[in-house]
């Protein structure tokens, strides 16, 4: 399945470039891992701190567990770089 991305560019050079680029690359998807690999430790992150710079607010009641994992699902939803990058046959 194809995906699309559509933006302007008003260079000439800058669009020369551009589809000299695009034209060289067949297989997008180790690019895709590598940035789903940071965006995805990066949210790993935010869970052990507790956000960053802000961090998250403070609840009004003091629970014993840490904010957004009573049950940890939401943390469990979000998946590593293997179960996203598999290809669905």
């Amino acid at each position: 399945m194809a995906e699309f991305i559509e933006f302007s560019v008003f260079s000439k050079r800058a669009q020369r470039n551009l589809r000299r680029a695009v034209d060289n690359v067949r297989d997008l998807r180790p690019i895709f891992r590598e940035v789903h690999d940071i965006m995805y430790r990066s949210t790993m992150k935010n869970f052990d701190e507790g956000g960053r710079n802000p961090k998250w607010k403070k609840r009004k009641r003091n629970y014993p567990w840490p904010i957004l994992q009573k049950t940890k699902r939401l943390r469990r939803s979000i998946r590593g770089v293997d179960a996203a990058c598999q290809e669905v046959v």
